[in-house]
């Protein structure tokens, strides 16, 4: 497991998009899925489909839906894709880990 000095130092600050950028975008599984539990973030990626997806999104408990005894399971069982809340579409969405272009924290 990743402890936050290895993260900060994979971290580069961007204030003219009000963001933290993870500067090694080809991260794994492990610092996206930490980073996301932890904040609000901006996930840049191709689509299966080839098209490119801006998305912003977490996995911040506060803003997930409340679970109910007949929702379904949106975790995808593969270890190459992430499940998250997407903010804007207000929905479940997931990425490719390995399609990620850009990775950012964003500021409040």
């Amino acid at each position: 497991m990743l402890d936050m000095t290895t993260m900060e130092i994979l971290l580069d600050r961007d204030t003219e998009n009000r963001e933290t950028v993870l500067t090694k975008p080809e991260g794994n599984r492990e610092i996206y899925s930490n980073l996301l539990k932890r904040n609000i973030c901006r996930v840049v990626f191709e689509k299966v489909n080839g098209e490119m997806r801006d998305m912003v999104c977490t996995l911040l408990a506060d803003f997930l839906p409340e679970q109910t005894g007949d929702s379904k399971s949106k975790s995808l069982a593969r270890e190459d894709y992430i499940s998250v809340w997407d903010i804007n579409a207000n929905n479940w969405r997931s990425f490719k880990v390995a399609n990620v272009k850009h990775f950012a924290i964003k500021d409040a």
